[in-house]
């Protein structure tokens, strides 16, 4: 089966008279999986938005400890409900943890039950109920193909149209029949929007919530492997070269002693490629086995910049480009760091240029590419 990417989707529209939504979504990756969150803080308005994040901030932080899924949802759920018993900091969420297998389970607590995005058109999940935290929570298990996904709603969403005509609002089942509708004549991605915009011309201005729909998409994760820098033990080369050229996705070689080392193990050499000779810029290495080579330090810190710069901005073709326009496609990004220094990065022309050495911009890469919503693991050989 192929390594499988969660694409997400998300629209909301605050109450009819709030600046801030007490809907919050987010999205938390990790090489084994992938968790999709959604909030609804007690009301709405600031104080609602607050307890949202709280909820949200809470559940994160025991899994970035190590903590199951179950564990940290238990240590939520035993603060939320003596929350709720004293009217303070108190939400609704619903959590998508997903394996990269295809295996989902969502959990859902005091929100609407989940669709399922199938083949077949959208489908009512089956749910199990199970106590965590002295609360009563819903669970629900699904297996997902390529171009399958799951439908995560507040009940801003189910519950439009309450006082406004409909007795018992929208409902699940109303969500399913009309989203299912919309699907046939348009593109996924616009199907939360639609859901939230529904819901609103259902409610009236003075029954209206706070409503937000969540499409989490799987599809097969475009990948991408980056080596830069000769391992701290040249007694490794040849194993690290091996597992670097084993990895799936596009294969990128940043540094020109480390282009060395993967050419001998290859058997072959690099060559500068004539027509890439820049003014500014690294030229680009020609080598068997690997998609992209070409210089380190300076490449890097080129590309970082470029993040930041709008795509309209970025018009000439140069391989700083290219590895910008590849880190943009990819969801999953793998950097092979070598710990060796490379005496270059110490000279003064680098610290007058403002040019860091890898060990210090590969995080500051890593990091904005989390910023971006990509899973980005970073391993020092």
């Amino acid at each position: 089966m192929p390594n499988l990417f969660v694409e997400v989707e998300v629209h909301n529209a605050a109450k009819v008279g709030q600046t801030v939504s007490g809907d919050v979504a987010a999205v938390y990756r990790r090489p084994e999986a992938t968790f999709v969150l959604l909030a609804d803080g007690l009301k709405s308005g600031v104080r609602a938005n607050l307890a949202a994040e709280f909820c949200l901030a809470r559940l994160r932080a025991k899994l970035e400890c190590g903590a199951s899924l179950t564990a940290a949802l238990a240590d939520l759920l035993v603060t939320l409900e003596e929350n709720r018993r004293r009217l303070s900091l108190w939400s609704a969420f619903s959590v998508l943890h997903f394996i990269p297998n295809g295996l989902a389970m969502v959990y859902t607590y005091e929100m609407p039950p989940p669709l399922a995005l199938l083949r077949r058109g959208l489908h009512l999940v089956p749910a199990e109920h199970v106590t965590i935290g002295g609360a009563i929570v819903g669970k629900y298990r699904l297996e997902l193909r390529e171009n399958e996904g799951v439908i995560l709603l507040s009940d801003g969403v189910t519950q439009a149209g309450v006082g406004n005509g409909l007795a018992w609002g929208w409902g699940v089942e109303g969500v399913r029949r009309e989203g299912e509708f919309f699907l046939a004549s348009d593109a996924w991605r616009h199907l939360p929007r639609f859901l939230v915009q529904r819901a609103q011309e259902l409610s009236s201005p003075e029954q209206s919530d706070d409503a937000t729909a969540i499409l989490a998409l799987v599809r097969k994760a475009h990948q991408i492997v980056v080596f830069t820098g000769p391992p701290s033990d040249p007694r490794c080369d040849d194993e690290i070269v091996r597992r670097f050229l084993s990895l799936e996705g596009t294969k990128i070689v940043c540094g020109g002693t480390t282009a060395g080392i993967v050419a001998r193990v290859l058997g072959t050499e690099p060559i500068i490629d004539p027509k890439s000779i820049h003014p500014y810029c690294p030229p680009r290495l020609i080598l068997d086995g690997v998609d992209y080579a070409t210089e380190g330090a300076i490449c890097l810190n080129q590309v970082y910049n470029l993040l930041d710069a709008l795509p309209r901005s970025v018009e000439e073709r140069n391989i700083v480009v290219a590895l910008y326009e590849e880190l943009l496609r990819a969801d999953q990004i793998t950097f092979l760091v070598g710990r060796a220094e490379n005496p270059a990065a110490a000279t003064q022309p680098f610290f007058q240029m403002g040019i860091l050495r890898r060990q210090q911009i590969v995080p500051l890469l890593a990091e904005k590419l989390r910023a971006m919503g990509k899973l980005v693991t970073v391993e020092w050989l």
